[in-house]
Order: C-alpha cells, then sequence, then structure tokens
C-alpha cells in the first residue's frame, strides 16, 4: 500500500499531549490501533490532501483539542480567478509567496494569498462565498512598531521574547497585531487589539501526517 506525506502544523489556542506508539511493544500498539480505527481528520483536510494542488495542512485546535478551523497550501490553480485578480486590487502586483484555502467549523471558507508587493510581505483574507475582502496582512513590521499599549501589555508576559510582529486590518475597522515570539524555550504567537487586550494565543507545533492511499 503506497502512502503520500504531507507536512502539517498544528497550531494551538491551549496544551497538547501527544503520545508515542510501538516504543516497547508491538502487541500494545496492534490494540491501540484496533481501538483508534475509527478516529480520523476532518473531511476537508485530508479531501484538500489528495487534491493535485495540496502541499500542506495546517489543522487549528483550542484548548479541548477541538478543531477550529483548517487551512490547506495549494499551488496557484488551487485558487480561483477573481480571488487573484482582488489580490491584484488590493494589494498590489508582486511576487506570490503561498496560496491557502481555509475553513472553519461553521462551513466559512476563505482564500488567502501571499505576495511580496514592493520589497513588502503582504497578504489578503476574502471569502470565498461573498467575496468581500476580510483583511489584509502586514507582516515583517519592526516591534518597535507596535503601539504603545501593545507594546506594554507584550513586555508584562513572563519570558515572552518577541521575534515577528505583523498587523490584521479588518474590513470593520479593526486591526489585529500578531506578535511571534518564544517563552521557555517554546514558540509562541500573541493576537492583541489596539488596547493590548490578548484576544488569543497560539503555540505551533510541527508534526508529519501520512495519507493512505
Amino acid at each position: 500500500m503506497r502512502s503520500r506525506l504531507a507536512m502539517f502544523a498544528i497550531a494551538l489556542a491551549g496544551a497538547l499531549t501527544i503520545g508515542a506508539c510501538c516504543t516497547t511493544s508491538t502487541i500494545r500498539c496492534k490494540q491501540f490501533v484496533a481501538r483508534s480505527a475509527t478516529a480520523g481528520i476532518p473531511a476537508f483536510p485530508l479531501k484538500a490532501l489528495q487534491s493535485p494542488h495540496a502541499k500542506r495542512v495546517m489543522l487549528y485546535l483550542d484548548k479541548h483539542g477541538r478543531f477550529q478551523k483548517y487551512a490547506v497550501y495549494v499551488s496557484k490553480e488551487g485558487i480561483p480567478a477573481w480571488a487573484l485578480a482582488a489580490a491584484d486590487k488590493e494589494l498590489g502586483t508582486g511576487e506570490d509567496l503561498a496560496y491557502e484555502v481555509e475553513q472553519y467549523g461553521t462551513g466559512e471558507k476563505i482564500y488567502e494569498i501571499t505576495r511580496m508587493v514592493d520589497g513588502k510581505k503582504v497578504e489578503l483574507s476574502i471569502d470565498a462565498t461573498t467575496r468581500k475582502r476580510l483583511y489584509t496582512e502586514k507582516a515583517g513590521l519592526a516591534i518597535d512598531a507596535l503601539p504603545a499599549p501593545v507594546k506594554a501589555a507584550v513586555a508584562k508576559i513572563e519570558g515572552f521574547s518577541a521575534k515577528a510582529y505583523s498587523l490584521k486590518e479588518y474590513a470593520s475597522g479593526e486591526k489585529l497585531h500578531e506578535v511571534e515570539g518564544k517563552q521557555g524555550g517554546k514558540a509562541l504567537e500573541l493576537y492583541l487589539d489596539d488596547e493590548g487586550r490578548i484576544v488569543r494565543k497560539q503555540q505551533p507545533m510541527t508534526a508529519v501526517l501520512k495519507v493512505g492511499s
């Protein structure tokens, strides 16, 4: 039986415990697999991974281990022409870096296009159904560019060292400040509003997913 190998990152809004199998007992491992035979990832990322356009998938979990959204990185052919045209209008033309298809637990589907424009990394997020812009994102901003309330809030987080800053500007006029860094040697992403309130935290983890065929 052939299998295809796909890399994916699990973004956590809390903690995840990952168990290991077959470290000491093959018999115990077989029993574990038998009991877990009905377990599986949601249909959307699995189906998307089997698409010829798919490259990798990201699964986002809440602190209880429930799926919140799934993002599949695809080739340019996996993004409709109207979404690419919208990126030209909203971001300007430049070198495309990545294409994503996201789906939330609510069923909402989103296209995201990331590109370099005038030497800056920018991203467009657009609703696949309404075709309306959700937000644009500017990446690679200086930490010193953080608004004072946000910078103060980040400085108060014990053991956290900020490394990167991105700004999401929503169609509604709201802004979300994403600060990436490390705490206790582990990667951590913080999302804060203009007042410095932490909206959510995410801990990225890298794993390997093997999809059988």
